[in-house]
């Protein structure tokens, strides 16, 4: 029986179906969905940035951070509100690292049924999906379910 659902997301229509099929699965079994955007650390975190001893200061490194976390969360709650209508749990988390890593840990730790993964992504934004679908599928303790 599945209960619990990883759904990594980025935004794009794949991820955002993989989220209404879990939405879908969810709610016939009474479970919940768990949404993840991961920020790659290259994306994300410029703390130590320098260029021919040029040291981008702290406060700039901070507000490049603070910006992709706007934009992730702001990736979760555009997938949140596409399958609030399913009238299932759910709940949202953002983190930053290696995104197959990062997911994969995730739904170990989590002890998650199921991850929904769309199979391609935007990439650019946070290369959440994408040929990261494939290695998550490789990599997961538990079933993935690869969304086209």
């Amino acid at each position: 029986m599945i209960k619990k659902i990883l759904v990594p997301v980025d935004g794009s229509p794949p991820s955002i179906r993989a989220a209404q099929m879990a939405a879908n699965i969810v709610a016939k079994e009474g479970g919940e969905i768990h949404l993840l955007n991961v920020v790659k650390p290259s994306s994300g975190d410029y703390s130590g940035v320098s260029f021919e001893g040029f040291e981008l200061p702290q406060d700039l490194a901070e507000k490049v951070n603070d910006e992709w976390e706007k934009v992730a969360r702001n990736i979760v709650n555009k997938v949140r509100s596409a399958i609030e209508d399913k009238n299932v749990n759910i709940h949202c988390d953002i983190a930053k690292g290696d995104p197959v890593s990062i997911i994969c840990k995730v739904a170990q730790e989590g002890q998650f049924s199921l991850i929904s993964i769309g199979s391609r992504g935007i990439g650019g934004v946070t290369g959440v999906l994408g040929s990261i679908s494939s290695r998550v599928s490789q990599q997961s303790s538990c079933p993935v379910l690869i969304n086209h």
